[in-house]
């Protein structure tokens, strides 16, 4: 049966969101984290700046809209930053008793390359880390060698364990 051979690949806040997935199903035989979010409060907290989140917290069912850091418009309502502040990935990830790989770069400016360390340190199965000198974008705006070879080492990875 092909469905339980299921992987997961969770970039930035989708790996924050994979993290729950696999820590509350347990369904996938292995998980891929690329410079996954392992703690909200810092991450967005770094990214938003404390004026935003605090009025982030006032906004009730009203959109607060915001300019991220890449120029890019968003609207959040205060749900997500109630999550923000109480989410927190590593417990999710330390329910997941599977095989885990985590990417993460040491030039990355979005989510501190210690979450890296901390993801790989909360989890209690197999893992394995892939740390290199890329950015939050796996270096793309200087071509495509280093998203490649993380795509082809997380391939790998999930043959090796069954995906």
């Amino acid at each position: 049966m092909r469905g339980d051979r299921i992987c997961l690949i969770g970039w930035s806040q989708g790996g924050l969101v994979a993290t729950a997935v696999a820590g509350r199903s347990g369904a996938p035989k292995a998980v891929a984290l690329w410079a996954a979010v392992a703690d909200p409060a810092l991450t967005f907290g770094s990214m938003f700046g404390a004026d935003v989140i605090a009025e982030g917290m006032r906004t009730g069912d009203a959109p607060l809209v915001i300019t991220l850091p890449n120029g890019a418009v968003t609207a959040l309502k205060q749900g997500y930053f109630d999550q923000m502040q109480s989410f927190n990935p590593l417990a999710e990830i330390a329910a997941y008793a599977g095989p885990l790989f985590v990417a993460h770069g040491t030039l990355d400016t979005v989510v501190v390359p210690k979450a890296q360390s901390h993801l790989i340190a909360a989890h209690r199965g197999q893992n394995e880390a892939f740390v290199r000198a890329m950015d939050h974008c796996f270096n793309v705006s200087q071509g495509p060698e280093m998203l490649d070879e993380m795509v082809w080492a997380t391939i790998s990875f999930f043959e090796q364990h069954g995906g």
